[in-house]
C-alpha cells in the first residue's frame, strides 16, 4: 500500500466515522429503546406461590417445680438478726 493509499483509506476513514456520527445524532437512537416492547407471543409463566410459613412455636413451658426459697444474701441475714 503506497502513502498515497494508506492517507485515502485514513481520509475514507474520517468521513464516515463523522458521517454517521451526524446521522446517529439526526436519528436518535435512544428514541428505538424506550418505545415500549410489542406485548410477547406468549403469556409467561406466573411466578411460583410463596412457601408455606413455618407452624408458631408453643409457648415455653413453666419450669417443673417453682425455685426453692433461699435465705437473703449474708450481710441483710445479719442485719435482721442484729434487730
Amino acid at each position: 500500500m503506497t502513502k498515497n493509499e494508506e492517507e485515502d483509506s485514513l481520509i475514507w476513514l474520517v468521513w464516515l466515522v463523522g458521517w454517521f456520527g451526524w446521522f446517529g445524532k439526526l436519528v436518535d437512537l435512544r428514541k428505538f429503546h424506550e418505545s415500549p416492547l410489542p406485548p410477547p407471543l406468549f403469556s409467561p409463566l406466573p411466578p411460583p406461590p410463596p412457601p408455606p410459613l413455618p407452624p408458631p412455636l408453643p409457648p415455653p413451658l413453666p419450669p417443673p417445680f417453682p425455685p426453692p426459697l433461699l435465705p437473703p444474701p449474708f450481710p441483710t441475714y445479719v442485719l435482721l438478726v442484729i434487730r
